[in-house]
């Protein structure tokens, strides 16, 4: 009898079990329904909003958002570019009055119709603009070279590093001990620098090649140590003249300097183009941001105070991070492509590469 009941009890269990599994499957799917047939705001799609050449109007940004609206589409970042075309309309120039003027009526119209606007910091890419001077665009590492032979006092010339756009500045003086050997390069250096294009050959010859940076049949003593790097930068004189009591031996001089990388912003509008800004200098960053962003800002409080409550000020890059860090000669770039034993933590090598790596900055790749 009591395994007749138990039965029955396990049985009754199982039933309501079964139908409250029921009820929640039939709550959840008409939540689906419901939802599928009128989507929440946040799964909404977002899109590109092109001002091609700048060409804008305030009728057709009306008439865009209200595209938009009828779509179901949330938001779009707003993307002032160029290459148009040879007929297209040519508008206002970027962060020019009239186009802020325009900026600040698609605010307006956004607000309206309920979308979020977002907008691109520089007239097509990457930062920069007609604003960015030499002294606050993008920089690349170049050096020049001599061989000493020692003892004694050597007075040599040190040739000035190629310069691009007439802007160059010196860094430092190094002299690296040569040991017989003037191949002591890293192993696969053109490939780990990335100075070709990354593409699927390329990443796969990078996954074959050694890892350690040690080129083929070097002896253990081959690399210079750290504490043999000599920085003669105090003893270089005008014209690239260097007067040097030269211990004995063979001995590679280096002469470091910075010029521009050259990079200028692409796909702009017209009168928009200019230098790519120094991602390793917070106060170039600063600067781009005080021509972009806080003026945008500003529109966007001019139309509605609410629309900027908090925001953050620049996340600077992680160059500052290195500033007095660790010394010149043992970061990786300073031995140009040599083998240095022992240069850097593994932690900062790790750090700087992160910082720079992902860019292609020449600061690392030199």
């Amino acid at each position: 009898m009591k395994t007749i009941l138990d039965r029955a009890q396990a049985a009754l269990v199982a039933a309501i079990l079964i139908s409250l599994a029921g009820a929640l499957s039939l709550r959840g799917f008409g939540r689906l329904e419901r939802e599928f047939r009128q989507p929440p705001a946040s799964t909404w799609s977002w899109v590109y909003w092109w001002w091609l050449d700048g060409a804008a109007s305030r009728e057709g940004i009306t008439a865009d958002l209200e595209a938009m609206k009828q779509q179901g589409i949330s938001g779009a970042p707003l993307f002032d570019a160029g290459i148009g075309g040879p007929k297209a309309p040519k508008g206002s120039i970027f962060m020019s009055e009239a186009w802020r003027d325009l900026f600040r009526h698609a605010l307006r119209e956004a607000d309206r119709l309920k979308i979020e606007v977002g907008v691109n910091l520089c007239s097509g890419w990457n930062a920069g603009g007609t604003w960015v001077t030499p002294e606050r665009a993008a920089k690349k590492l170049v050096w020049s070279q001599a061989i000493v032979e020692g003892p004694g006092e050597k007075a040599v010339t040190l040739a000035t590093p190629p310069v691009t756009a007439d802007y160059y500045r010196d860094i430092a003086v190094l002299a690296l001990p040569l040991r017989g050997s003037e191949t002591n390069q890293i192993a696969n250096l053109e490939l780990k620098a990335g100075r070709d294009y990354v593409n699927g050959a390329t990443c796969a010859q990078l996954a074959d090649a050694p890892a350690s940076d040690e080129p083929p049949g070097a002896s253990v003593d081959a690399a210079c140590r750290l504490d043999e790097v000599q920085v003669l930068t105090s003893r270089l004189g005008p014209e690239g003249r260097l007067t040097w009591q030269a211990p004995a031996g063979r001995w590679l001089v280096l002469r470091f300097g910075y010029t521009l990388l050259g990079s200028r912003t692409k796909c702009t509008s017209p009168g928009s183009e200019g230098y790519e800004i120094d991602y390793f200098s917070p106060e170039a960053f600063d600067c781009h941001f005080s021509r972009t962003a806080r003026p945008l800002l500003e529109d966007a409080k001019r139309v509605n105070p609410t629309f900027v409550r908090n925001w953050l000020p620049p996340a600077y890059c992680l160059a500052a991070s290195f500033a007095g860090g660790a010394p010149l000669a043992a970061r990786p770039s300073a031995a140009r492509g040599r083998v240095v034993a022992a240069a850097l933590p593994d932690r900062q090598t790790a750090s700087f590469d992160q910082a720079s790596a992902p860019s292609g900055n020449p600061l690392w790749s030199s």
